[in-house]
């Protein structure tokens, strides 16, 4: 039992934490994002159940509408700067790209033949189809496209939007949640968890199911070999 109360208590300091305002949930924000962007490390859950904890204190009165701004501003500065910063990776050369990548372990190609022809269809010169882009799992290889044609600007403009565009959601979710249920934190924690998982795993049926059908669909456009 005491171990029980001791990761309770631990759980209920680190939810007082993340729903109000305070200066430990901006820099927590802010890095959280920052590492990802830059460095492709993310944290499952960390991120989208702090958004949703904010979006549900704001929703109850715990974190005024200016606060509000300032936590998004924090998930846009992260985001920014790691963009920046891998943007100064493409500009550096195939091989600092490479170095870089080989050591991190990150991918930046793209797998999926479906994700290639979406990559084909993006208009590069427009902030808002590069930031759907990014929503659709091509955030790294849009950024060193768009650091090859040195185009700081859209690049910067795509991340500020497609961040307003994910971090609001959940953010949303936690409003919604928090306006139609009177519940503690704490006791709404696990149906978070539950929920993410879920999405999470819906979100990677999907993927792999549109991989499949673009398979089939490749398969079935190929002209038969000739004996």
């Amino acid at each position: 039992m005491h171990i029980i109360d001791t990761i309770k208590e631990f759980l209920v300091q680190g939810l007082n934490v993340v729903t109000t305002f305070n200066i430990e949930t901006f820099l927590l924000l802010l890095i959280l994002c920052l590492v990802g962007e830059a460095l492709g490390i993310v944290v499952p859950y960390l991120f989208e159940t702090t958004l949703i904890l904010i979006g549900y204190s704001f929703s109850n009165g715990n974190i005024h509408f200016w606060e509000l701004i300032l936590l998004l501003v924090a998930t846009e500065i992260g985001r920014l700067s790691g963009s920046y910063f891998m943007y100064l990776i493409g500009r550096g050369g195939t091989k600092l790209l490479e170095k870089w990548a080989k050591r991190l372990r990150i991918n930046t190609g793209i797998r999926d033949s479906w994700l290639v022809r979406r990559f084909g269809k993006i208009n590069l010169l427009n902030p808002f189809s590069v930031a759907i882009g990014r929503l659709l799992w091509l955030r790294i290889p849009l950024t060193f496209v768009l650091s090859a044609r040195r185009d700081l600007k859209t690049l910067l403009i795509a991340v500020a939007l497609s961040t307003m565009i994910y971090d609001g959601a959940y953010l949303v979710i936690g409003a919604v949640v928090g306006t139609a249920f009177a519940i503690e934190p704490v006791r709404m924690l696990p149906f978070l968890i539950g929920g993410l998982t879920v999405t999470y795993v819906v979100t990677f049926a999907i993927r792999r199911l549109l991989a499949k059908i673009s398979r089939k669909r490749q398969m079935t456009a190929m002209p038969p070999q000739e004996n």
